[in-house]
């Protein structure tokens, strides 16, 4: 009798735990959907513009300026926005622009800005595919231009007005 009474109250007493601790659990769980991930706090740009501009895709000299801080940041977070895009088949394709943004811990990302029936950026993803945007507004590239030297960048200039023109 006396071990049936043991063993009665220690069935009462982990059935309550157990009790208090899925209420706990319960409680506590987190829901299977993750937030979405936090936005990078540092990134570097390398920002480089043409002195002239060639439809065989091979650019005069040019001029690269460095951007980290809250300009890289803006820039980033604008190409970010752009809308993804197959990239238009063109005969002939001028680079107006290169970017390559570092986001640490990750490698370093080139981006080449293209004029081809308006303004477009090709990347391959960390993943090695070719990916493609499109800046139909022409806020990336104004930006970017706006980040380049007033001199020896003559061609983007040039590409930042074609595109306004196709974009009209």
């Amino acid at each position: 009798m006396r071990v049936r009474r043991l063993l009665i109250s220690f069935v009462v007493g982990v059935v309550a735990v157990a009790g208090v601790a899925g209420t706990a659990a319960l409680f506590g769980a987190r829901s299977n959907s993750s937030p979405p991930p936090a936005p990078p706090r540092t990134v570097w740009a390398s920002v480089t513009g043409y002195g002239g501009l060639s439809l065989a895709g091979i650019p005069q000299p040019s001029v690269t300026v460095q951007l980290h801080g809250p300009r890289a940041l803006t820039l980033h977070q604008q190409f970010l926005a752009l809308p993804h895009t197959t990239a238009p088949t063109c005969a002939e394709v001028a680079l107006v622009a290169k970017v390559i943004f570092t986001v640490p811990p990750a490698a370093p990302e080139p981006v080449a800005v293209e004029l081809c029936a308006g303004v477009h950026l090709r990347w391959n993803s960390p993943r090695g595919a070719g990916e493609s945007a499109s800046d139909p507004r022409c806020t990336f590239i104004t930006s970017l231009v706006g980040d380049l030297p007033s001199r020896g960048v003559a061609g983007t200039r040039v590409g930042l007005r074609d595109c306004f023109a196709f974009r009209d």
